[in-house]
């Protein structure tokens, strides 16, 4: 995978060289242009999900039709306990009124892999969603406040002055700001500051 949202995906996933090596092989079956045509939410779900499990990779490797299942939209909320049993008993009803058990627990067995891969998929995305919001909170907090260049390292200084970063932060959202730098230009004076509060 060649595109600019890949090799972001790919630098920035837990391990590169494991979800590199499932996109080769991946890259050699039907799925191919899926991983062609996915967003930058999909490959970096898609790269989550290969970095962080050996052997999830090799069953999305062995089934690449369920990559479908595996977009943002489809993975956004939980399946429903009485949606999975109506998928189940539709398939289940012909092996098992031919009394054939066998293939009945294979698709079973299936059917537990792809919502396996499913959730695995959802949860780690939503952890690589929740580290990134982590990174883009500590990076507001460097720069716009140069947190990291601090120069009170002893007692409750450090502590006292997260805190009130974190308030003046709150404030400027809570006052409609989305970025942080511009809500700080607009209240430098102590009377700003007060109307941002709404003490004035």
């Amino acid at each position: 995978m060649k595109s600019a949202a890949w090799f972001k995906a790919l630098k920035t996933c837990a391990d590169p060289r494991r979800a590199r090596h499932f996109l080769e092989l991946l890259s050699a079956t039907e799925a191919r242009l899926a991983l062609q045509k996915a967003s930058p939410e999909q490959t970096r779900i898609l790269t989550a999900l290969l970095s962080g499990s050996n052997a999830l990779g090799t069953l999305l490797v062995a089934h690449p039709g369920w990559l479908a299942g595996l977009t943002p939209d489809a993975l956004k909320f939980p399946r429903s306990k009485q949606g999975l049993r109506s998928e189940a008993a539709d398939w289940l009803q012909k092996p098992l009124g031919a009394r054939d058990y066998a293939s009945a627990l294979a698709r079973v067995r299936e059917f537990k892999q792809r919502q396996m891969l499913r959730i695995a998929a959802r949860d780690l995305a939503r952890l690589v969603r929740e580290q990134w919001s982590i990174e883009a909170h500590h990076h507001v907090r460097d720069v716009t406040f140069g947190e990291g260049a601090a120069a009170s390292r002893t007692g409750s200084g450090p502590a006292n002055l997260a805190t009130i970063r974190a308030a003046v932060i709150a404030a400027i959202k809570d006052a409609g700001y989305l970025h942080i730098p511009e809500g700080r230009r607009d209240h430098t004076t102590p009377a700003e500051t007060l109307r941002l509060h709404g003490l004035d």
